[in-house]
């Protein structure tokens, strides 16, 4: 049966159909609809699909032929649709390959999840060979990039034996995800090395090369004066191999690429490389709030609020409230009317300066967070009724340094309120850098720090912080109080 595709794809039907009417009755029917289209079109193919169909609707093998044939003239949609009858129907090898591979390409990862779901028995039973594990790994890999498993991605296309031009591709797409550019670019640049004139990686390595800062503007101009020339593309990527290493070695000193690697490569470091903060937040200022308010439907100012609500109001107000990290003040305007001074502290002279245009605080302090708990001024303001730290906590590691520093400018009354994104597991080290450049934090971790610093975490309930990748990130709202 092995050389029927070979025959077919020679065109030595005779071979093919002899071979095929040896087979038993119940495979046969699949390679005469294969037989059909390579020997006679698409018309006589199709017809025969449904008409044999009719007859025996529950013929798992043939439905994939069906959708393979559609496959073949373009009509992906209309493929995937007779990809999931046949896979409803049951396990098929070729078909469950072609459907998660097309699924993959229609970027359907529900879909795809479902299939890897549904038939995680039979993928184990089944002796696939070296080629069609490739695509299961590839659509894997795809699959886990959607889902923003940007580690477990790298380790599936690590595992290929095969590369192919999606193989590069999605490396460098993964690179490109996480703003390491320089990387991307050198994932693309090794599959041109491969598939010189593939279009796909064509593209997608002159798309990234803007976005590389150390890279000479006569680069772009070359690229732009000969645009779609297999010379000055080669002229191109011959400057940037002779290059590269200077490239990777410039982009190294920058702490945010410093900190994405650390973050991609799964490097629990307890702090971020000094100035990733403030320059991240600097570029960030301009389109912070409305990318957390309309894309990410940011909860964080909602949900402290309505717990200051409770315990101030307009005619009853606190005393002093700290808003550590305070951003461009989304939440100092919603907690101002409920005291009496309310002192903001940020590392982003950016962010405060949109800050100071909402006119909500008394005093607004450019410093990192250990900066100002350490400094004179700060020992010189009086107790605090409240601090709350929101969404800051998810760029500090090692948060022991930052609640011991803390705790002297608490009174037995102050209210610690913060949050944390929630770490799956526990973790050694209670904390985990993510792919994002965010950290999440062990619940459980952080009352056993509190118990040895003198700090009780009173009261802490799951919410849901903000949106991404699509889904809801799990997090922490927590209240904390010096130990009595």
């Amino acid at each position: 049966m092995n050389n029927i595709p070979i025959y077919l794809q020679q065109h030595e039907f005779e071979q093919a159909s002899l071979l095929i009417e040896a087979l038993p009755l119940d495979e046969q029917p699949y390679w005469k609809a294969i037989l059909l289209y390579y020997r006679d079109g698409y018309d006589p193919a199709v017809s025969y699909c449904q008409q044999t169909l009719r007859e025996d609707s529950q013929n798992i093998a043939l439905w994939g032929a069906f959708g393979w044939i559609e496959f073949e003239e373009g009509a992906l949609h209309r493929a995937h649709t007779i990809f999931q009858q046949a896979l409803s129907l049951g396990w098929f090898k070729t078909t469950f390959l072609n459907s998660i591979s097309l699924a993959t390409q229609l970027q359907d990862f529900d879909y795809v999840d479902s299939l890897f779901t549904t038939h995680a028995t039979a993928i184990t039973a089944t002796d696939f060979q070296p080629s069609e594990w490739d695509v299961i790994l590839l659509c894997q890999a795809q699959l886990a990039r959607h889902q923003q498993q940007t580690r477990d991605a790298l380790h599936l296309i690590d595992a290929i034996n095969f590369l192919s031009p999606e193989v590069f591709l999605l490396r460098g797409h993964i690179f490109r995800d996480q703003c390491l550019y320089t990387q991307s670019m050198l994932a693309y640049q090794m599959g041109l090395d491969e598939y010189p004139n593939h279009p796909y990686l064509q593209e997608a390595f002159q798309s990234v090369l803007p976005l590389i800062p150390t890279i000479p503007s006569g680069v772009h101009a070359l690229l732009k004066s000969e645009s779609n020339s297999p010379h000055a593309m080669a002229k191109v990527r011959g400057y940037l191999e002779r290059v590269q290493a200077d490239l990777l070695a410039r982009e190294a000193s920058s702490p945010e690429v410093q900190h994405l690697t650390d973050a991609l490569y799964g490097r629990n470091r307890p702090q971020p490389p000094v100035g990733y903060v403030e320059e991240l937040f600097d570029d960030y200022a301009e389109r912070f709030e409305s990318h957390l308010l309309e894309k990410l439907h940011y909860q964080v100012p909602r949900l402290i609020t309505s717990v200051i609500e409770n315990r101030f109001s307009s005619t009853q107000k606190a005393s002093s409230i700290w808003d550590l990290g305070c951003g461009t003040g989304l939440l100092g305007v919603a907690i101002a009317d409920y005291t009496k001074t309310l002192i903001g502290v940020d590392l982003s002279q950016k962010m405060l300066d949109r800050a100071k245009d909402k006119g909500c605080y008394q005093q607004l302090i450019k410093a990192d967070l250990l900066s100002f708990l350490h400094s004179q001024e700060c020992s010189r303001y009086s107790f605090p009724d409240v601090v709350v730290i929101a969404d800051t906590l998810v760029y500090i590691g090692d948060l022991e340094p930052f609640f011991t520093a803390l705790h002297p400018h608490l009174s037995a009354s102050s209210d610690v309120m913060f949050t944390i994104e929630q770490c799956d597991g526990d973790t050694p080290e209670g904390f985990q850098l993510m792919p994002t450049g965010r950290y999440t934090h062990d619940i459980g971790h952080l009352k056993r720090m509190f118990d040895e610093i003198g700090l009780s975490l009173y009261k802490s309930g799951e919410v849901e912080l903000r949106q991404g990748g699509g889904v809801w990130v799990k997090g922490w709202l927590c209240m904390a109080r010096k130990s009595s």
